[in-house]
């Protein structure tokens, strides 16, 4: 495998390795991952996931939450760091409608995404991957969890 590489792994918790041209390593977590999305929907529906994204896709991204998140001092701390899937639990929307909650959910912020590492994804779902592959073109490869 060429290198450096990176390798995303969204699960309860989203990580990063790094695989440096040496084979350094720096591995560490980069913020919720399908915790929070998975949560809601079980919540709100009883389903255990919005695995074929449908929920995301009917609802609209709320800004004012994205950017919320945003502000938790966890994202401004330097790597290495961790993260427990439960860290974001008191964030919990509870002024969205499914839909939208859904939508939020799965937003991937850009401006961290470019930074090299996503903000919380539930990339379990389509919706999800289609956003991290249009902030990222050619970075996000594999099937992942099924859809």
């Amino acid at each position: 495998m060429p290198k450096p590489v990176a390798v995303l792994n969204i699960g309860g918790v989203a990580k990063v390795t790094w695989i440096g041209e040496r084979a350094e390593i720096l591995a560490f977590d980069t913020g919720p991952g399908n915790a929070l999305i998975d949560d809601w929907v079980r919540r709100r529906t009883g389903a255990p996931a919005d695995f074929a994204g449908a929920l995301a896709r009917a609802g609209r991204v709320s800004a004012a939450h994205v950017e919320g998140f945003l502000a938790r001092p966890f994202f401004d701390r330097a790597p290495p760091k961790s993260l427990d899937r439960d860290d974001f639990r008191d964030a919990v929307l509870t002024d969205l409608s499914l839909e939208d909650g859904a939508a939020t959910l799965t937003r991937d912020d850009r401006r961290r995404s470019r930074r090299g590492y996503p903000l919380f994804s539930g990339t379990g779902t389509r919706v999800a991957r289609n956003r991290l592959r249009a902030a990222q073109p050619g970075s996000v490869g594999g099937p992942g969890p099924a859809s």
